[in-house]
């Protein structure tokens, strides 16, 4: 089933594909959500999307729970699951994320599959920060641990 929300004062965003949005689902101008073919993005009661946000289910299912926040320029691909109450900041890439609820994530981080990373960016592929430390991911400005990320 697609549900498709009337657009908040009459702001347009882009949705395709099996895509299941809760009545009070918020999506601001610009957001971008996707799912491929065979696969179900599904956003629980209070989710809200910032501008030019991007959530796109790849490669299976996609969840965003309840009171999931993302900032503007967020971009959620893959599968997985965001906890409910968890909070991106602006600006952050998650893929294939596992984010526990009541998480926040840093403004600017990179969370999630490092299989990608190669000798291109050795210092990512180590697990090295902008500005904190880390041990499951990089981060732009804060400490990365188990998908939650604060400034530190």
């Amino acid at each position: 089933m697609t549900a498709v929300p009337t657009p908040v004062n009459g702001i347009n965003f882009y949705c395709v594909g099996q895509v299941e949005l809760a009545a009070d689902v918020v999506v601001a101008a610009g957001a971008v959500l996707v799912a491929d073919p065979g696969c179900r993005l599904k956003l629980a009661a209070g989710v809200c999307l910032g501008p030019s946000t991007i959530v796109h289910a790849q490669g299976g299912n996609l969840t965003l729970e309840a009171g999931v926040c993302l900032a503007t320029g967020v971009c959620v691909v893959g599968q997985g699951w965001i906890g409910a109450g968890a909070c991106l900041g602006a600006d952050v890439t998650v893929i294939n994320p596992a984010i526990a609820a009541h998480s926040t994530v840093a403004p600017k981080s990179l969370v999630g599959d490092r299989s990608r990373w190669n000798a291109a960016t050795p210092n990512l592929a180590n697990g090295a920060s902008g500005n904190g430390s880390s041990n499951n991911g990089a981060s732009y400005n804060g400490a990365f641990n188990n998908g939650s990320s604060s400034n530190g």
